[in-house]
């Protein structure tokens, strides 16, 4: 996702924010909209974005290594581990309930 014309921050002309297992990409599109360049990597976007192909991958480090990459994020997968299975119905039912241990924002209203 490039950042749009007019927006681009100078600072971080050159360097990019990676999104790795990015699923909608809501986060490279958020911060491109911010004016910094993006790449969002999902094996739902196709060979080029799979990495477990290691030219995938050593265009991810090489890039790493010059520097290029400002920012890494890395998302996870939405299986039994996340709750997000319970949004979409799609897969086996989350292995959390939402209770004690599942989020740092239940821990702390619980100990409010």
């Amino acid at each position: 996702y490039a950042a749009p014309p007019g927006r681009r921050l100078a600072a971080f002309e050159g360097k990019k924010v990676v999104e790795l297992f990015s699923g909608s990409a809501r986060l490279a599109r958020a911060v491109a909209r911010h004016g910094v360049d993006c790449e969002a990597w999902d094996i739902l976007d196709g060979p080029e974005a799979d990495l477990l192909a290691l030219r995938n991958r050593k265009r991810l480090l090489r890039d790493m290594r010059r520097g290029r990459v400002l920012f890494l994020w890395m998302g996870f997968p939405c299986t039994s581990w996340s709750m997000a299975c319970r949004l979409t119905h799609s897969g086996p039912g989350p292995l959390r309930d939402g209770g004690p241990g599942a989020s740092i924002a239940y821990e702390a209203a619980r100990l409010q």
